[in-house]
């Protein structure tokens, strides 16, 4: 049995470092929706918009989870689920309420109402569940939520 000398683990400390580096890297871009259905990606280096498609339906907003990609209806009630290559959409489910707000975390989805009221929304059939009055009122005509992050965050 060898084992491996400083400068072999040094190497391969170095080799492992860089590959979760590299995998773990922010995206450079986010996927955004116009209204009247625009959809496509700003590129958050240059704040350059690239337009994919349209997806027919202005959306609240988009988030992440596991990989898929999923919009809420603006003004409605349903939850889609979006083609990432060209904005087209694949209704899920409806909620019982209207949305103000839509966004994600790394573990779930997650809706606002007018009223501040936060929901969690059920990924596989668009069902929304009550947590808790936010007591925080959107103040501006174009509100989000955070994508793909640890905290639920809102930005107005």
């Amino acid at each position: 049995m060898r084992i491996f000398g400083f400068r072999q683990r040094l190497a391969l400390s170095v080799l492992l470092l860089t590959a979760f580096a590299a995998t773990s890297k922010a995206d450079d871009f986010a996927y955004t929706g116009l209204n009247g259905g625009g959809f496509g990606t700003l590129d958050l280096t240059t704040g350059q918009f690239t337009l994919l498609g349209n997806s027919g339906q202005t959306l609240d907003g988009l988030a992440v989870l596991g990989g898929t990609l999923y919009g809420m209806q603006y003004g409605g009630n349903t939850l889609y689920t979006v083609n990432p290559a060209n904005g087209s959409l694949t209704a899920v489910g409806q909620q019982v309420n209207l949305t103000y707000l839509f966004g994600s975390t790394a573990s779930g989805l997650y809706s606002v109402l007018g009223n501040n009221d936060l929901y969690s929304v059920d990924p596989a059939t668009g069902a929304a569940t009550f947590i808790a009055n936010t007591g925080i009122g959107p103040n501006g005509l174009y509100a989000s939520l955070s994508a793909d992050s640890s905290t639920l965050y809102e930005s107005n």
